[in-house]
This record gives C-alpha cells, sequence and structure tokens, in this order.
C-alpha cells in the first residue's frame, strides 16, 4: 500500500512553487494523496502554517514536516531551497533525520488536547481559580490565580514569557508551570515562579467543585438519610437508581438536602429519600492531570 500524505500551505504564498507541483512530485515518489487520513503531512509556508497543520491532523498522529518559504521559523525543519532534500528523504523513506517534538498532553475528565507551544486554563468568569497542585503524584502547592499557562520550549517565547515566566532554549526537552497574577495568603502560597518540568514529570491540577444530578436519582434498596454517600446505578427501565454505598473503592455521591441545589424547573415535593422516590444527588468533578507526550 502507498504510504499516504498530504500537503498544507498559506492562502496566500509568494512561492516559485505551487503546492500542486509539489503534490505531484511526491505522488511520482510512491506516494498517495490523502487529505483526511495522512501518514505525513508536509506544510509550505512558516510557523504558523505548521501551527495549522498540528491543530488539523494531530489526532491522526501523523509525521509533521515543515518547508519554510520565509528566513525565520521554529518549527519548520526546511527552508524552500531544501525542498530537493525533503523529496530524497520521502524517496527513501529515511526520516531519521526529521526532528521530534514533545507536545504538552491535557487530560480531564471527558476529553484529552495536546498542544505544541502552550496550554492555558483560565476562569470564564473572571474570578480567581484554585487548585492543589501535585507532581508526579506527591503534593507541590496550593495555587490561587487568575489562570495557569503551561508551555513548551517552543512556546516559552509567548504568553508564557507575558507572565513572567523562563524563555527556554527551544532544543530543551522541557515544559513549564507558570502562574497567571497569582494570589499568596495564609491559606494560598504559590511558588512565585515558574515551574520548569522534565518530560517525564506528569502533574495534576485538582480543582474540586459541586455539581447536581439532573433530576436525581431514584432510592433502591431502603431509605437513606441526608449527607449519606451513595452509588448510582441504571435500573432496567433505564432510570438512574441510588443505593448506599457498598465499597470503598466504589465511586460516591452525596445525597443533599434539596433546597440548598433547587433548579428552576423543580419544586423541593420531587425529592425525598424513601425508597422509590427520588432523592438529589451532588457529585464532585476533579481537575486535569497534565504531562509531556512523544
Amino acid at each position: 500500500m502507498k504510504p499516504r500524505f498530504c500537503v498544507v500551505n498559506k492562502e496566500i504564498s509568494n512561492l516559485k512553487i505551487t503546492k500542486e507541483e509539489v503534490i505531484n512530485e511526491i505522488i511520482s515518489l510512491g506516494y498517495q494523496l490523502d487529505d483526511k487520513n495522512p501518514e505525513i503531512v508536509i506544510t509550505l509556508g512558516g510557523d504558523g502554517t505548521f501551527l495549522k497543520a498540528f491543530h488539523q491532523y494531530n489526532k491522526q498522529k501523523p509525521l509533521f514536516i515543515g518547508i519554510n518559504e520565509g528566513n525565520l521559523g521554529f518549527l519548520c525543519e526546511f527552508s524552500i531551497n531544501e525542498l530537493n532534500e525533503v523529496y530524497e528523504i520521502l524517496k527513501k523513506h529515511d526520516f531519521s533525520l526529521i526532528k521530534e517534538i514533545n507536545l504538552l498532553k491535557l487530560e480531564g475528565l471527558k476529553e484529552t488536547y495536546f498542544a505544541l507551544n502552550e496550554f492555558r486554563i483560565e476562569s470564564n468568569n473572571g474570578g480567581a481559580l484554585a487548585f492543589d497542585v501535585k507532581i508526579d503524584n506527591v503534593y507541590f502547592e496550593k495555587l490561587k490565580a487568575d489562570g495557569v499557562c503551561f508551555s513548551t520550549a517552543l512556546g516559552s517565547t509567548g504568553i508564557n514569557k507575558n507572565i513572567n515566566g523562563a524563555v527556554v532554549v527551544p532544543t530543551l526537552n522541557v515544559y513549564q508551570m507558570s502562574e497567571k497574577t497569582r494570589i499568596n495568603n495564609k491559606r494560598y502560597s504559590s511558588l512565585k515562579s515558574s515551574l520548569i518540568l522534565t518530560k517525564d514529570n506528569v502533574g495534576s491540577l485538582n480543582n474540586w467543585h459541586k455539581d447536581v444530578l439532573n433530576q436525581g436519582a431514584k432510592v433502591a434498596g431502603a431509605n437513606i438519610d441526608n449527607f449519606e454517600l451513595v452509588e448510582l446505578r441504571f435500573n432496567a427501565a433505564g432510570e438512574s437508581e441510588c443505593i448506599s454505598l457498598s465499597a470503598s473503592n466504589v465511586a460516591g455521591h452525596l445525597i443533599a438536602t434539596p433546597e440548598d441545589y433547587m433548579q428552576q424547573y423543580e419544586t423541593i415535593s420531587s425529592f425525598f429519600n424513601g425508597v422509590g422516590e427520588m432523592a438529589r444527588i451532588v457529585y464532585l468533578e476533579s481537575g486535569m492531570r497534565f504531562e509531556c507526550s512523544n
């Protein structure tokens, strides 16, 4: 089967060679054009074009080869004058000269994200965020700030620098965590500087917050008191049920007094903790895990 590739270029380009010419040359080397699921992505432009291609195709985990049409670029390995060298690499299938770049990985409860330059975690309502920070599962600090920025060495000259993070040589295989407008008091005492981490360090931000299970869950088994831990399951009819927590290693949720967590369309008479009645369930959502990923 022929290796699959695609070419991503700038919308407005000053290149003397066209995208179509590059595609035809690579096809003549035994490759197959595939814009949906490529194994190799060739970019023609600069760092912006490379980032555009990365965000478009990074989930497929292809090999990226950047060709810079200008003079300045950190992500593109080759200049437009070295295009024949790129063709030779493709012809021989020898990709040992292509530099490997580690990505930032941010893993939440529902989604996992990858970044080439940086991640920023910020409040969407203007308030400060509070986190318990762990590095390699060891408690590090209790942080309160307007936000947190994680940047690779490549991304250290962006937002990270603007919030007084360290500028890192792009060839170093490290990443860093920098705080944005940190708050220091008796309860929260942060590092007051950026933290440089190796590619092998794994961290977590535990930002617990409360939420309620929409419409509650039907009490099964026996009556349950307020503020008791329960576990959730589905009955044969597909309805949410709660029973008393059966073991310490089972995910626990809290029975709460409904008047403290009422939704607009609900009435307090909708909830009662007797068998067959609907109980108000409160659960905690945890934070995020961050690391460098090959």
